[in-house]
């Protein structure tokens, strides 16, 4: 499992890298703690970072719970199922976005506009 993880990590970029790091080290510090564990506490640790949301962190916490536990093809299904669940995050955190930009554009130029006749 670690050597898996140093692939992800080496693969990745950002945070996924350091979370797979995190998931490394913490398997092979010895302390006997199982990958679930270890991907709880790397991935914990990516929402203490600020750069993941809870829904985020409820979507990979599911994942923990079926690694190193279970053959190869139910990993790959837990797998999928988390990338779903992630993708579907993705495409509403674009929608917000979408919506939310057009607000701010617009509130930038009502900002402009009410200091230019401000300092008229």
């Amino acid at each position: 499992m670690p050597v898996a993880l140093e692939r992800a990590a080496r693969a990745g970029g950002g945070l996924a890298a350091r979370v797979m790091d995190r998931c490394r080290q913490s398997l092979l510090g010895g302390s006997g703690i199982t990958a679930g564990e270890a991907w709880l506490a790397g991935v914990k640790d990516g929402f203490e970072e600020g750069h993941l949301t809870a829904e985020d962190l409820a979507v990979l916490e599911g994942l923990g719970g079926g690694l190193g536990a279970s053959d190869r093809v139910d990993q790959e299904k837990h797998l999928e199922l988390c990338r779903q669940g992630l993708k579907i995050k993705l495409s509403e955190a674009e929608q917000y976005r979408d919506r939310y930009s057009r607000v701010y554009q617009w509130s930038g130029a009502l900002a402009g506009a009410a200091l230019v006749l401000i300092l008229i």
